[in-house]
């Protein structure tokens, strides 16, 4: 059967699962749209297509675990074949497919199984996928989890928009608006298994005083072109049925600028970064999720940044920064990680840390410390009691505020 290749335009990925003695067989093929186990944030969307095949079928003769031998199109468009690329998950009866292609769950869909092993050939003939009215379109492309890539800008949908309004509890009370935009450029896989991910995008972070002369707010202004390789790191994971995906790799900002919010010094800075999710630390996250019944919350694992930045100012000023620590290269680290406490309830970390290589290899941190209840499905809109210390280029001018605020994303 041949897969006619579609050009990468994924914005939306498919969990196809083959369900074995967990779901039981049938007496013939079916297929049923549902809610994907969401084990790879950002990676993999929320619906999936459940496989049920006939008692005659005997899962360790017949090669279910290979997606090139399964074909997915839209009766819509009959013509139009949709190549599966695998991520392989191990010895059991479930497999992860990327599309090559856009699918709305809404669609009419078919899906077929064909394979011959030992000389016979085993095909499911055209199967008709069952919707799922709890499947829609605004579920699918729901962007995995705004908490956790917020901060630091990894996977998401092609444009996001977050907005966080804050105002400190003690010293001024001057509020402050937290804001990150990111738009994707490109989105690939390759390799065997699609094991490989190079994305491209360009993004803004930063945070601006309403009150410029409260120096205990860490205003900063970043923008940025990123490039993105990562590949698939697969590990067991003894509280889930099934390994779990992990992405290790590297992150290039060729440019990144940086100032304070009236741009009175400005930095161009170049980042080469490793990038990498911590196998196993998702674990603690699963363990909540299990014990006391979470649903739709997702359980991260911490993720870390590492590199060298390259610095080059293009204009100072000693009244707002020390100018040797603006302009020194330096060695700089980042992280994520979040766990849920409830179904609407998230807390989490996030920092920076730069040894300022320039100035006596001098010592810069940056924490976040906040806990997040959403007051909307998909995680759209939250209030956030958060605590934030620790100062950022190019200023590094140190701030120490508890705050409570508002965030919305789109």
């Amino acid at each position: 059967m041949e897969h006619m290749k579609i050009s990468r335009l994924c914005a939306v990925n498919l969990f196809l699962i083959l369900p074995g003695p967990l779901y039981g067989q049938s007496a013939t093929w079916s297929a049923q749209m549902a809610t994907a186990p969401r084990q790879i944030p950002g990676v993999y969307s929320r619906f999936a297509i459940k496989v049920s095949y006939p008692q005659t079928v005997d899962p360790d003769k017949v090669p279910l675990l290979d997606a090139k031998n399964f074909l997915l199109w839209s009766r819509a468009q009959p013509d139009t074949k949709l190549e599966l690329q695998t991520v392989k998950a191990g010895g059991n009866l479930s497999i992860y497919l990327i599309p090559a292609s856009q699918i709305n769950p809404k669609d009419d869909l078919s899906v077929r199984f064909s394979a011959t092993s030992e000389g016979k050939l085993t095909d499911s003939g055209d199967i008709e996928v069952g919707k799922n009215p709890n499947v829609t379109s605004s579920s699918a492309y729901t962007p995995a989890d705004p908490s956790y890539v917020r901060y630091i800008d990894l996977f998401g949908s092609r444009a996001s928009v977050t907005l966080d309004a804050r105002s400190p509890m003690d010293g001024k009370n001057t509020p402050a608006i937290d804001y990150q935009f990111r738009f994707n450029l490109t989105s690939d896989t390759f390799g065997n298994g699609s094991a490989w991910s190079l994305r491209s995008d360009v993004s803004s972070s930063g945070t601006v005083a309403i009150d410029t002369s409260d120096t205990n707010i860490t205003d900063h202004l970043f923008f940025s072109g990123n490039l993105t390789l990562l590949h698939t790191w697969e590990q067991s994971n003894g509280l889930k049925n099934g390994p779990t995906l992990y992405w290790w790799g590297a992150r290039l900002k060729p440019v990144e600028f940086e100032a304070d919010q009236k741009f009175r010094v400005q930095n161009y800075t170049l980042k080469p970064q490793l990038a990498c999710w911590v196998p196993y630390t998702d674990i603690p996250g699963v363990w909540f999720q299990q014990q006391f019944n979470i649903k739709e919350m997702l359980a991260p694992p911490l993720l870390l940044f590492f590199g060298y930045t390259f610095v080059h100012p293009t204009k100072e000023d000693s009244t707002v920064a020390n100018s040797d620590n603006q302009k020194s290269d330096r060695v700089e680290g980042e992280l994520a990680y979040s766990l849920p406490l409830s179904s609407r309830v998230r807390a989490g970390i996030r920092a920076r840390g730069f040894v300022l290589l320039d100035s006596g290899n001098q010592f810069r941190d940056y924490e976040e410390l906040y806990v997040q209840y959403y007051l909307t499905d998909h995680e759209r809109a939250s209030v956030i009691f958060e605590y934030i210390n620790g100062s950022l280029p190019p200023t590094f001018r140190r701030g120490d505020t508890v705050n409570l605020g508002f965030s919305v994303q789109y």
